[in-house]
Parts: C-alpha cells; sequence; structure tokens
C-alpha cells in the first residue's frame, strides 16, 4: 500500500453501531500509517493510523 493512500471512513460509538438512532459518522481520511502483524497459526492483528481531510458527516442509524 502506498503512503497516504485516500480512503473513506464510516465510525460510531462502540457496541452501539448498529442501534436505532445511534448517530454514526462518516468523512475522508489518509492513512498515515499501517502495520499488520500475523505469526504463523496466530491471530492476525492490523494497526492503522488515519489523519482526515475534511468534515464528518453525522447520520443516524
Amino acid at each position: 500500500m502506498e503512503a497516504r493512500t485516500a480512503v473513506t471512513v464510516k465510525f460510531a460509538k462502540v457496541g452501539a453501531a448498529y442501534a436505532a438512532g445511534t448517530p454514526s459518522f462518516t468523512g475522508s481520511a489518509l492513512i498515515t500509517s499501517l502495520s499488520v502483524q500475523a505469526d504463523n497459526g496466530a491471530v492476525a492483528t492490523m494497526s492503522v493510523t488515519l489523519t482526515g481531510t475534511g468534515a464528518l458527516t453525522k447520520a443516524e442509524a
């Protein structure tokens, strides 16, 4: 993956992402850091750092 790849993000409060009436937010961001750890036979983990590139849009779930 190339540095500073543009992505669309959507997020909500943990545990409430699909509850009726819970707001979620959508926006654009650049990936500024990405690492993946996948040891043989273990669960893979991923870490990503995003930098927002504009305003967020609020939506009701």
